[in-house]
């Protein structure tokens, strides 16, 4: 009776985020079309396979060497048998797309090369079945994109999607170490890009037979990273198992998931409706398992897959809708040993969780409206960043007592996506031959930053195990710009038109992650995750138009955080100061001259009146100042909830109290132009202030220093400057 057949079976499980297939198989051929027979003699031999092939003396592969297999023609399978011992220390390169490869070796396979499949293959599996012992020693690279499969008995054999489902099953009788929180879920997709491996996993031939020498994994992978792992468009995680049927000794077994590249962006213009992320994929799963005794020598640590980023987001239009793909979560690990779990003194097993994926970031731009009678509204604009992916993890540990030899690294969630919605300006009010037309609307923004991952770990089991720091992901920032309303047309002496009302803006920064560690709530420097400020950009209401147009409200605007109001007020109204100029009226009286008659009376001396001629004639009055000079300005800022404020003190000579000064405001991003108004005081200070919703270098220049009446002063002196606005709050003086 076999040996492991005699001893009480143990399973001990890990199941943590990430997916890796390592079989190791014994046993027999394999289906495919037709075969060659192949003997090798030298490594010049070691050419191209285009079709199933035999080594009938072995397959000796040196350093530089390289065995293609290129079989395109073939069913989509190709076998490999190996009559003898197999050497791998060179490279064999896998040509074929969605394709199986199977390694059936009768001796023993001592394996040290790299195994590679196309990149563009999304359904591939290696796998190697040995008859005899295995050595896995440095310088071995499992492939990144695809399963790699090593089984010491081909009845272990099975899909990719198997070894991922059996990853988050517990049958509450043999031991696991690790497991989702989540319930077990099923797999279809066979995508498997492995893990690097690093260590000494050791197991007895099939026939668990002391005597006959043992399987050993003994490399450190951390030494050569592996490359980013291109995201496939399948949604199911990839795997790396290891399975066997006898003994397995874990030495200094080191593991270094590959990373996964970033998703394009998603881009899309006003022909699509919106753009809309995908998700992140699943980190890979690990699943390590014995039908007979797993033993711990050294210090292993297993650095598990992340989750990969969400796909961000961008398009244009009207509506402009963006929607960042979520982060995905972090792959799951699990090792079952049936014969039961031994820990030599001093050897430990650290397993490391991957980190939960970046939400996709998210960007909506809506077009500005056209100038019209009257003037288009400005297009909406709605983006949200993604979630974060979470990183929940459930340990669970039978047959073995872990204190002092299972620990747990940090756990980290993703961070939520950005998101900023720049939603389009009204277009202007035209003149038209009769009448003036209104601005348009600006348009609304409304920006959600994804939501940071959580973190979740629960130990259910004797023992002691040191509970993880955890790293929740941050809250996604988010920004909006709303739309300015358009301007009022102007014809004169017609009523000008109105100018259209400023956009609404609602910001809210995505909700920071949580730590929920045993059931206890962590509070730390790590945790919660941090909350990124909500800001908002102006949309003010547009002017109005001469004669008598009156002026758009600014739109209202409202800053969150996670869904908690944190400042809310409306931009500012457009200019109203639109009256009719009154026409110049002259007007010169004629000279008036008159005389009266001459009358002559016979009877008396003769009289003759003549009234002097009188002339009148309109004076006309000229009013002139002199020349004002600006000697001096303080300037500065103030940070409320939500919104800033610039403040100004001008300071005036040679102009009288009650005069109006004019500021126009820009900053350095373009964004920001605004005009304010100030009456100079009693002291000949005026003062102004003006809203502003983000930091910016903002330049200042005084446009016009005028009378009460209107007549403007020429000036000269400190007319312009520049205010930086940081974080550290610059009072004003």
């Amino acid at each position: 009776m076999r040996k492991g057949l005699k001893m009480q079976r143990i399973l001990l499980m890990v199941v943590f985020s990430a997916s890796i297939a390592l079989f190791l198989s014994c046993g027999g051929g394999g289906g495919g079309s037709s075969e060659t027979m192949i003997t090798v003699d030298s490594p010049t031999n070691l050419t191209t396979i285009s079709g199933n092939a035999t080594y009938s003396n072995g397959l000796q592969m040196g350093d530089g060497d390289t065995l293609t297999i290129d079989n395109a023609s073939d069913d989509g399978s190709t076998v490999i048998n190996v009559q003898g011992d197999l050497t791998a220390a060179g490279t064999i390169d896998i040509q074929d797309s969605d394709t199986t490869v199977r390694i059936n070796v009768s001796g023993n396979a001592n394996l040290t090369g790299t195994f590679s499949f196309p990149a563009t293959g999304s359904n591939n599996i290696l796998e190697i079945v040995v008859n005899g012992i295995i050595t896995i020693d440095d310088g071995f690279s499992p492939i990144t994109n695809g399963s790699i499969i090593i089984v010491d008995d081909e009845t272990l054999l099975k899909t990719p999607a198997d070894y991922i489902a059996d990853a988050q099953e517990d049958d509450g009788v043999s031991p696991v170490i690790m497991q989702p929180v989540e319930e077990p879920t099923t797999t279809t997709s066979s995508l498997l890009p492995s893990a690097g491996l690093a260590g000494s996993i050791v197991a007895a031939a099939r026939n668990c037979d002391p005597n006959a020498g043992v399987h050993w994994i003994m490399f450190d992978w951390t030494k050569r990273p592996l490359d980013p792992v291109a995201q496939s468009t399948s949604p199911d995680p990839i795997v790396v198992a290891v399975w066997t049927q006898c003994d397995l000794v874990v030495d200094s077994f080191r593991v270094q998931a590959p990373p996964w590249t970033p998703h394009p962006d998603k881009n899309a213009d006003n022909s699509e409706p919106e753009a809309r992320g995908k998700k992140g994929v699943k980190g890979m799963t690990m699943n390590l398992r014995t039908n007979g005794k797993m033993i711990f020598k050294g210090g292993s640590t297993l650095s598990l897959m992340g989750g990969g980023d969400g796909q961000g987001a961008t398009h244009s239009g009207n509506p402009a809708v963006a929607v960042g793909g979520k982060g995905g979560e972090s792959g799951d690990l699990k090792i079952r040993a049936g014969g039961g779990f031994t820990f030599d003194p001093g050897a430990t097993l650290t397993i490391n969780p991957g980190a939960g994926g970046a939400g996709g970031s998210a960007t909506a731009t809506g077009t500005d409206g056209a100038d019209g009678c009257n003037g288009e509204a400005g297009a909406d604009a709605t983006a949200t960043g993604g979630d974060g992916g979470k990183n929940s993890k459930k340990l669970r540990i039978r047959g073995v007592d872990p204190t002092g030899k299972i620990y747990i690294g940090t756990m980290v969630g993703g961070k939520g996506g950005t998101a900023t919605a720049n939603a389009g300006s009204g277009g202007d009010g035209e003149s038209r031959n009769d009448k003036s037309c209104n601005g348009g609307k600006g348009g609304d923004a409304a920006a959600a930053g994804g939501k940071g991952g959580d973190v979740t770990f629960t130990y259910g089991g004797t023992g002691i195990v040191t509970n993880p720091a955890a790293t929740p992901g941050d809250g996604g920032a988010a920004a909006t710009n709303s739309g300015w309303g358009g301007d009022g047309g102007s014809r004169e002496p017609q009523p000008g038109g109105n100018g259209g009302n400023g956009g609404n803006a609602t910001s809210n920064s995505g909700e920071p992650g949580q730590a929920m560690i045993n059931g206890g709530l962590v509070v730390g420097t790590e945790a919660p995750g941090d909350s990124e400020v909500a800001t908002i950009w102006e949309g003010d209401g547009g002017d109005c138009g001469k004669c008598d147009g009156i002026g758009g409200n600014g739109g209202d605007w409202i800053t969150k955080v996670g869904g908690i109001t944190t400042g809310s007020s409306s931009f500012d109204k457009g200019s109203s100061d639109c009256d009719c100029p009154i026409a110049t009226t002259t007007t010169t009286e004629e000279a008036t001259t008159a005389t009266e008659a001459t009358t002559t009376t016979t009877a008396a001396p003769t009289t003759t009146t003549t009234a002097a001629a009188t002339t009148t004639t309109a004076s006309t009055t000229t009013t002139t100042v002199g020349e004002a000079t600006v000697s001096g300005a303080s300037t500065g800022y103030i940070h409320y909830a939500g919104w800033s404020e610039l403040c100004f003190a001008i300071t005036l000579q040679n102009v009288v109290a009650g005069s109006i000064l004019s500021l126009q405001i820009t900053d350095s991003l373009g964004f920001y132009n605004k005009v304010v108004t100030a009456m100079v005081g009693e002291t000949l200070i005026a003062t102004a202030n003006a809203q502003i919703s983000y930091y910016a270098l903002y330049n200042w220049t005084i446009l016009s220093i005028t009378t009460a009446t209107g007549i403007p002063y020429p000036f000269t002196g400190t007319t312009s400057g520049s205010i930086n606005v940081t974080t550290a709050p610059q009072p004003c003086q």
